[in-house]
């Protein structure tokens, strides 16, 4: 039964239909894996699943929705070990990199995403990019922003919001 879920959101996520994605996903973790026992005699394929999904509940809520309270719930209610497993790791780090709008760290973590992840990873971004550089602005950096665009995996693009090529 499981696997229908999964289905579901495998195939929403390739279409980008996203209202669609939010109800399999939130039907799949909180309802059916939260049914499931946690105990860690499940099998590997089945152990890898649940994280999989479980890293993409995650990043849908922090990168697309944007709204922690469905995370805390879901840390609330799991045990330690689920927060191990490296796919809900992976989430999780990127979670804390997006609350604490640390852009290298989350540029660095979006690199090593798989392309489910990135994905729903890539609705954050321009508001990550947009953070990062409104930082940098308030330090009142006299500085090219052409030489700040490679260390923030950036391009010409996402700074020329502003019509100039100075930080001042």
């Amino acid at each position: 039964m499981d696997s229908l879920y999964e289905q579901s959101v495998d195939i929403c996520l390739r279409a980008r239909v996203y209202p669609e994605l939010h109800k399999s996903l939130i039907h799949l973790v909180n309802t059916l894996y939260r049914s499931q026992s946690s105990d860690h005699e499940r099998d590997i394929s089945e152990r890898n699943a649940r994280s999989t999904y479980t890293s993409l509940y995650i990043l849908y809520w922090c990168c697309y929705v944007r709204d922690n309270l469905p995370i805390l719930r879901y840390l609330e209610s799991s045990d330690d070990g689920e927060h191990r497993d490296p796919p809900v790791e992976f989430a999780l780090k990127l979670w804390r990199a997006v609350i604490r709008s640390n852009y290298v760290q989350f540029s660095q973590l979006k690199c090593t995403a798989n392309p489910q992840q990135l994905e729903i990873i890539s609705h954050i971004i321009p508001a990550m990019r947009k953070t990062a550089l409104a930082v940098i602005r308030s330090a009142y950096l006299n500085m090219a922003v052409s030489d700040l665009l490679v260390p923030l995996a950036m391009s010409q693009d996402d700074s020329d919001d502003d019509n100039n090529n100075r930080l001042e």
